[in-house]
């Protein structure tokens, strides 16, 4: 983007006209062993001490008749325009990655808790199953099929952990930050965040005065508010 603004600074710089000013000094030291100076040191008042001064000062103005100086900062500034654009678009994508890691996080950590306490409440359903299968209450098919499900459980626990700990360094990368840096921060489990089902804007999308009663409608009534937009 650095580029793309100073390929506009030059364009710009090319329609205006161009100044230039220069100076030089010289002082000169006069030989009287050469024949000039042999001449010259004849004559009375001879000073073998010089010096010479010399300013310039010129200005060019290119005219742009047939309009290709306009034209290439027209194309000078539509590819910063470009250039700002995908800078915006990078940063709205490292935005929106980040967002859906630590949706993701939320997610596992929610899915996690949920597994321990499936895992209790599958391991008092074996404990109970096994008391009655004492009693002579319970068969031994119900016994294996429990303890299937708590195998089952206790499997699932490790793999969501692991992937816990990816989401996690992964948030860590795209904040540019060490691994390990807010896993205390987001240790506590909380809900997965729901994205709102209405964005009100403070002005009306192109004038429309359909898309402002839409706002309005949406504001009063938030049912199929998206599907209204024009």
């Amino acid at each position: 983007m650095t580029q793309a603004q100073a390929g506009l600074s030059a364009a710009n710089a090319s329609l205006q006209p161009i100044g230039t000013v220069g100076a030089q000094a010289t002082k000169v030291y006069q030989s009287v062993e050469t024949p000039l100076g042999q001449v010259l040191n004849s004559m009375p008042d001879f000073d073998r001490h010089g010096s010479s001064y010399d300013a310039n000062l010129s200005a060019t103005w290119e005219l742009d008749i047939f309009g290709g100086l306009r034209r290439d900062r027209e194309a000078a500034l539509a590819n910063y325009q470009a250039s700002n654009a995908g800078a915006s678009a990078v940063r709205l994508m490292v935005a929106a990655q980040t967002a859906n890691i630590y949706i993701n996080i939320r997610g596992l950590q929610s899915r996690l808790d949920i597994a321990h306490q499936q895992l209790q409440t599958q391991q008092q359903l074996l404990s109970t199953i096994n008391l009655l299968y004492s009693k002579g209450l319970a068969s031994e098919f119900q016994v294996k099929q429990a303890k299937a499900n708590v195998a089952q459980v206790q499997a699932v626990i490790p793999v969501l952990g692991i992937n816990l700990d990816i989401a996690m360094n992964a948030l860590d990368v795209m904040l540019g930050t060490v691994s390990g840096t807010h896993r205390a921060e987001l240790a506590e489990v909380k809900p997965i965040p729901v994205i709102p089902q209405i964005v009100q804007t403070t002005r009306a999308v192109n004038g429309s005065p359909r898309w402002r009663k839409c706002i309005k409608a949406c504001t009063e009534n938030r049912s199929n508010c998206l599907s209204k937009r024009d």
